[in-house]
């Protein structure tokens, strides 16, 4: 592995970010080469300095102030009466709105008669087919009527 590749993965390397493969590329690159070891040393010492917190002082009463702040931003004020009553109507349009999608039988006596309607429909259509098959004049059958029809000998 040439230096210039092994030095862009240094960083990465003293993390253990690589794969295995290029972590063993690495190590074995680094037996052989002392430049790129005294790099991989001098990251690792940035690293652990970096670790390290620095001491801030705070100015005095700082904490006083902010913790006066928040209170001062948290105090309650009573709700006007005009806002209490749009606060209540939204509430209670929400509610008859969640009464009605979840509560109420959405549409069933709808689809019971579409069913019965596609079963009439599905009788109907056999009905005429079969009053057409039998009304072939060159089909050599004599014609059937159907008695609902009210046509018959």
């Amino acid at each position: 592995m040439l230096c210039s590749r092994t030095r862009s993965l240094l960083s990465a390397y003293s993390d253990s970010e690589l794969t295995g493969s290029e972590m063993i590329r690495i190590q074995d690159h680094l037996r052989s080469c002392p430049a790129c070891r005294r790099e991989l040393e001098q990251i690792r010492e940035i690293k652990e300095h970096l670790a390290v917190p620095l001491p801030i002082e705070t100015p005095l009463g700082l904490e006083d102030r902010i913790l006066q702040n928040v209170r001062a931003s948290t105090s309650r004020r009573p709700l006007s009466l005009g806002l209490r009553f749009r606060l209540v109507g939204t509430a209670a349009a929400a509610a008859s709105f969640v009464f009605a999608i979840w509560f109420l039988p959405y549409g069933s006596q709808e689809r019971t008669a579409e069913a019965n309607l596609g079963k009439e429909m599905k009788f109907e259509v056999a009905r005429d087919e079969a009053y057409v098959a039998g009304a072939d004049p060159l089909g050599g059958r004599p014609m059937v009527l159907p008695v609902s029809y009210g046509g018959g000998p």
